[in-house]
């Protein structure tokens, strides 16, 4: 969202109250009595503070009245100097356009006669913020230590212990300026458990910038300047916090209902950039759950027709593209599916699967048994099993339906997971009349495959079905099912997109000689498919894997590490599984039984490099030459980052190296040594391309070494062989193939990702700000490639393939 300049008065009135103190001072390195408070070391020159603008902040200097905190040698108590800083930061704040609200602006405390104990005096502070609903809570606090030691000094700063989301976003912010402007060493981020941020509503921190039990810090503290340069760096960080946006989920769905068919929330972004597709996280009664993301809409939908009854827990979590963390989304839904059974018969126009589709819905009391009754017949003949509220059944083929009854009963027993004697069952069906069943196959040999849950997109501004529908006709025989004269988007992990317009046919040709409406799986990788890679994202708890100067834990970031490349391994129709999601710890023994029982095809350690060691390196057991074929791969792949060259790759004895049964392989990443690169490690697009480089090796693995010849750029994909004017330059992600996320890279120091890209048939899809555009390649006139804009949020073109295919006469869906 494009912001717009500060009128001229208040920006006069920010450089007043900042004076000289903010130019463009060098960088001091840090004095042997590590006192800090020389000068501001950031300049205000460039910034724009609109980011401020209407933000409601609630300052609480702590301490007051009968409680003064810490005093110094020299008698100064720490409620002065908070409420000092506390009141240079609110006339920062204000001149910015903020809305400050401050818990005491005197030497006051919150005592009444009645009670007179300092929980009494937290509550009341934590209390203003619940009725004032602020966007942040800052405490403001100075520090002693127990064994009041006159020389310590160090930066802490605090967010609530177990609130990993937009609080810790918070307190990476402010500390990060802290830290470039107090000049103390050393600093910490940490987890508190203190009242006022325990019972906070809204992020919270509080911090601790040096300790006032050091004679020289009182001295520098009592002076108003240095007050005023602390609330500076304090500024400095609310300012970056919400640069990022405060971003939101809304709640687009009706919850009022008795019964639900899906759950969607929207994404808001609240003056930051756009989602991060990768970080969303959906949990079901505290069990990660799938979900569909809509790119075009911004929407994330659950689909609630599976469950049944009772009452559901549902959070949703997720992180925009500046790494900002939303508030988990939290909601609580008691069902009371309605009763009934509903069925019909239709006929289906695709002769060799059958010509009768039996479709039902009832929403609760099955499982139940099938019947059918001949007209003029007293006897019924046993059918099959239903195990699902929802979906629908191909009647035997060959079998005249016609004046045949169906008749259910509801029974208890064993499960049957499709149709006895030939018939064909799938799953949470919208059946609609004249549907149109597409069988699909492997292109290799023309044969039907096994198949995995199918999604059903919605083209935007189409009335086509636009939530999760999994279509099942057999465990060995999947099918879909579309309308005429609708379009349809179809998509699985690890295949190409099928893109089918009215007339069902493809962008890309089909050979002539397949059946009937049959619709062909394009395996992005196929060697791929199928595979199972353990990713191991070292650390956990107490070991943090080292720690970056920032405070950020390497066992942190190798886990983002980790789950961007689960999900580009899952988009290329791998079986991911990482050894933990969380920040707890996971002992090597049980790594390696994950790895057994999952029976793993590959295992890989993401860890930070010891100190002295080199900053990337790849390790592998002495006798796996599939350890070291893989080590060699990553070498390459990871050259955008380090030289090839000069990315050792090492025989080891590691422990899980020796003992995983499969080829294994120890990334070492190197642990950030400053803040610009802590930064760098920190973003979105960094992880992207590190861990696009290591999937990209891992495919080759399987695939052969041709594959990365194949790597590319997206843009440079689309700038090379387009014909029309995209939103690729500027824009916020390309989803590649309709399963890999690619990132822009936001500055020149970050490598751009590159995805295997063979051949010319691909998508995407491309989103910049508020707009979105599908586009497609293949082959036009003389065999030349090209891109196409397919369709966009905004208009609706025609098939572009129909002007160099003579045999394709659809038009566009």
């Amino acid at each position: 969202m494009k912001r717009m300049p500060l009128p001229l008065t208040v920006a006069l009135a920010i450089a007043a109250a900042l004076a000289l103190c903010a130019g463009c001072a060098a960088r001091r390195p840090l004095v042997p009595d590590n006192i800090g408070y020389h000068q501001l070391q950031e300049s205000f020159g460039d910034r724009d503070f609109t980011p401020l603008q209407g933000r409601r902040i609630l300052l609480d200097p702590g301490h007051g009245g009968v409680f003064p905190g810490v005093v110094g040698l020299n008698g100064i108590s720490e409620a002065e100097v908070n409420l000092g800083v506390a009141l240079w930061l609110r006339g920062l704040l204000e001149a910015a356009g903020a809305e400050v609200h401050m818990t005491r602006t005197a030497d006051t405390d919150f005592l009444s006669p009645a009670d007179s104990s300092l929980t009494v005096d937290l509550a009341a502070r934590v209390a203003l913020c619940d009725s004032l609903a602020p966007d942040v809570f800052v405490s403001l606090h100075h520090n002693s230590n127990a064994e009041l030691d006159r020389d310590m000094n160090e930066t802490q700063t605090y967010y609530p212990v177990g609130r990993e989301g937009a609080d810790l976003d918070l307190a990476r912010s402010i500390h990060k300026h802290l830290v470039r402007n107090l000049e103390i060493s050393p600093a910490k981020i940490m987890a508190g458990n203190f009242h006022v941020l325990r019972n906070a509503t809204v992020p919270a921190v509080l911090g601790e910038p040096s300790m006032l039990s050091h004679p020289e810090v009182e001295k520098k503290l009592s002076a108003a300047q240095k007050q005023r340069l602390e609330a500076e760096a304090y500024f400095l960080g609310l300012l970056e916090y919400f640069e990022g946006g405060a971003p939101f989920w809304e709640l687009v769905s009706d919850t009022t209902g008795w019964r639900a068919e899906s759950i969607t929330w929207r994404f808001m972004p609240d003056r930051g950039p756009i989602i991060d597709p990768m970080s969303i996280r959906l949990e079901v009664n505290g069990e990660e759950a799938g979900h569909i993301f809509d790119e075009d809409a911004m929407t994330v939908t659950w689909d609630a027709r599976d469950f049944q009854g009772g009452t559901v827990a549902l959070s949703l979590a997720a992180r925009n593209l500046a790494g900002r963390s939303m508030q988990a989304n939290r909601l609580s839904l008691s069902f009371c599916p309605a009763c009934g059974f509903e069925h019909q018969i239709i006929p289906t126009t695709s002769d060799h699967l059958g010509p009768y589709l039996f479709s039902w819905k009832h929403a609760k009391g099955y499982p139940h048994d099938l019947y059918y009754k001949p007209e003029g017949s007293d006897s019924v003949i046993a059918l099959g099993r239903i195990n699902a509220p929802y979906g629908a059944m191909l009647l035997k083929p060959g079998d005249d339906w016609s004046g045949r009854s169906i008749s259910y009963i509801t029974a208890a027993g064993e499960d049957l997971t499709y149709m006895s004697e030939g018939g064909y069952l799938f799953n949470r069906s919208d059946a609609r009349p004249e549907v149109h069943w597409h069988i699909l196959v492997d292109p290799k040999n023309n044969q039907e495959i096994p198949g995995d849950h199918w999604t059903l997109r919605r083209y935007p501004g189409s009335d086509v079905l636009g939530r999760a529908i999994s279509y099942y006709l057999r465990t060995d025989r999947p099918a879909f099912c579309s309308i005429p004269d609708h379009s349809a988007w179809l998509e699985i992990r690890g295949a190409r997109p099928i893109l089918v317009d009215a007339l069902h046919k493809t962008p890309w040709q089909e050979p002539c000689d397949l059946p009937r409406d049959t619709l062909v799986w394009h395996p992005l990788v196929p060697e791929l498919v199928g595979k199972t890679i353990v990713i191991d994202p070292h650390g956990g708890a107490a070991d943090t894997d080292g720690t970056a100067p920032m405070g950020t834990p390497g066992r942190e970031l190798n886990l983002r590490v980790a789950e961007r490349l689960a999900g580009l391994l899952r988009g290329a129709g791998a079986d991911a599984v990482l050894t933990r999601d969380d920040p707890g710890f996971v002992p090597p023994e049980a790594k390696i039984l994950l790895a057994n029982e999952t029976e793993a095809d590959l295992f890989i350690t993401l860890r930070r490099a010891t100190p002295g060691a080199p900053g990337w390196s790849v390790g592998h057991h002495y006798g796996s030459s599939g350890g070291s074929f893989w080590g060699a791969l990553l070498a390459e792949t990871l050259g955008g980052f380090a030289a090839p060259d000069t990315i050792p790759v090492v025989g080891s004895n590691a422990y899980l190296l020796r003992h995983t049964a499969c080829p294994a392989v120890d990334v070492a990443m190197p642990l950030p040594a400053d803040l610009d690169s802590e930064e760098r490690w920190r973003a979105p697009a960094y992880q992207q391309a590190v861990a696009s480089a290591l999937m990209s090796a891992t495919a080759a693995w399987f695939q052969g070494e041709d594959l990365l010849l194949s790597l590319a750029d997206p843009r440079t994909f689309i700038s090379e062989h387009t014909a029309a004017a995209t939103l690729v330059d500027g824009c916020d992600w390309i989803r590649v193939d309709g399963n890999w996320l690619w990132l822009p890279p936001r500055r020149e120091t970050v490598p751009a990702a590159l995805l295997p890209l063979p051949g010319d048939q691909h998508t995407f899809e491309v989103r910049r700000d508020d707009r979105w555009e599908l586009l497609v390649s293949g082959s036009g006139e003389g065999d030349v490639t090209r891109v196409w804009p397919f369709w966009t949020s905004e208009r609706r073109p025609t098939n572009p393939f129909a002007e160099t295919d003579a045999t394709h006469e659809a038009s566009g869906p």
